[in-house]
């Protein structure tokens, strides 16, 4: 996903972003292009899967640390190594304008 498209969102300035990411272990490309974007600061839920054998496993539960995400992990019952993740920030750490 590029930043561009991104930023020609024609978002309404008054709720929360809720966001579903899929594409196969570059979830942290994908969080690195978002963060960029003007309405970041609304979102309010990441939900993506989580390999933990990703090489940038810990770097993304880093990144939603930092960024005042919670963590919940939600375990995958076909695979030992695959976690379902919903990172949720409290709606008094957004911004709106």
């Amino acid at each position: 996903m590029r930043r561009a498209y991104l930023k020609k969102l024609n978002l309404q300035d008054d709720f929360e972003i809720i966001i579903k990411i899929d594409v196969e272990g570059n979830e942290l490309k994908v969080l690195n292009e978002l963060v960029n974007v003007d309405y970041f600061n609304r979102v309010s839920t990441i939900y993506f899967e989580h390999d933990v054998n990703n090489v940038n496993a810990k770097k993304i539960l880093n990144f939603m640390r930092k960024n005042k995400f919670s963590i919940h992990h939600i375990k995958d019952s076909a695979s030992q190594d695959q976690y379902n993740i919903f990172a949720k920030r409290k709606v008094s750490q957004l911004i709106f304008k």
